[in-house]
């Protein structure tokens, strides 16, 4: 009988712990999922990079030099501006792509361009203002 009791107990404990360590687990990932610390949030990190990008592609394509912005290094690479603090780097990467492939079809189809440099520290001024403690 003592032996039945024990065992439940055991099984009651294991299940304690279990919760407790998938509990700290998905805490910890939540955790990593915002500011990661001095990181920027998702939100700055998306508009920082997808501006820049856009900048960088509507510049490009008034040079005339390319047929596709898919020829062009910098879009290839996809992390120019991009620094550790910043968080995700295949985050900022996708959104620097599609601003610049944005930026590269408006140029090329004689658009005003919507993004300027001035928007661009503009908004990495804002990111680093909301980092600040």
């Amino acid at each position: 009988m003592n032996s039945v009791k024990f065992a439940k107990s055991i099984g009651v404990m294991l299940t304690l712990v279990i919760t407790l360590s998938m509990a700290i687990v998905t805490s910890a990932a939540a955790q990593g999922q915002g500011d990661r610390g001095n990181g920027w949030n998702r939100g700055h990190l998306t508009r920082y990079a997808f501006a820049l990008g856009y900048t960088r592609g509507y510049q490009d394509a008034r040079e005339r030099s390319h047929r596709s912005y898919r020829e062009i290094q910098r879009w290839r690479e996809g992390t120019e501006g991009w620094e550790d603090p910043m968080g995700a780097r295949t985050s900022f990467r996708d959104n620097f792509r599609r601003g610049f492939a944005r930026g590269f079809m408006d140029a090329r189809s004689g658009r005003s361009a919507r993004y300027s440099q001035g928007d661009v520290d503009r908004i990495r001024t804002e990111s680093n203002e909301h980092r600040r403690p």
